[in-house]
């Protein structure tokens, strides 16, 4: 096909997220970027400190954001305005995604370093749980049941909260969104 449009954004990227005409992206060069789907303009950069390597979630008016920043992060879908961050345990590396009117996210590491932009190596170790607010409800770690191998994504399905290993699949129960 014709290509339409670009816009160098001057570093690797999250995979993308489309809303009412906007396009969402994270990157490397730190920042969250919302790109008009029709003409490729920016229409904001808003700054993190850290690397994006998940995808951004749009929901309700708002663009959900987890970086390597241990950092998950809430901005205004049309302003790129920060309307909050709150701490997560190591580098977010899945989601954040929707579960029952809660955030999931997959985050981790061996170590809790904060490297230059992109290098901090991740193997994720734990699940969060975040009210829509920010608030954190619950940690749930991966101890004692990787054997099937490095968890790599998860979602929310029905009864269950599904997670994505190297060779099995998962299921952890619902519980793990309580406090």
């Amino acid at each position: 096909g014709t290509e339409l449009w670009t816009v160098d954004l001057g570093g690797a990227l999250s995979d993308v997220a489309i809303a009412n005409e906007t396009v969402y992206v994270g990157c490397a060069t730190e920042s969250v970027v919302a790109i008009d789907l029709e003409t490729g303009q920016r229409q904001w950069s808003s700054g993190i400190d850290n690397t994006v390597f998940a995808r951004p979630l749009v929901a309700d008016g708002r663009v959900f954001v987890g970086g390597v920043d241990y950092y998950l992060s809430a901005f205004d879908a049309a302003s790129g305005k920060l309307l909050w961050r709150t701490e997560t345990p190591n580098a977010i590396t899945t989601g954040p995604t929707i579960v029952e009117e809660k955030l999931i996210t997959l985050s981790g590491g061996g170590r809790r370093l904060r490297g230059r932009s992109g290098s901090v190596p991740y193997a994720p170790t734990v699940l969060s749980v975040h009210d829509l607010d920010g608030t954190r409800i619950n940690d749930y770690r991966f101890e004692g049941y990787r054997d099937g191998g490095q968890p790599n994504w998860a979602v929310g399905i029905d009864d269950g909260i599904y997670v994505g290993q190297e060779w099995q699949i998962a299921r952890i129960g619902m519980e793990v969104l309580d406090v």
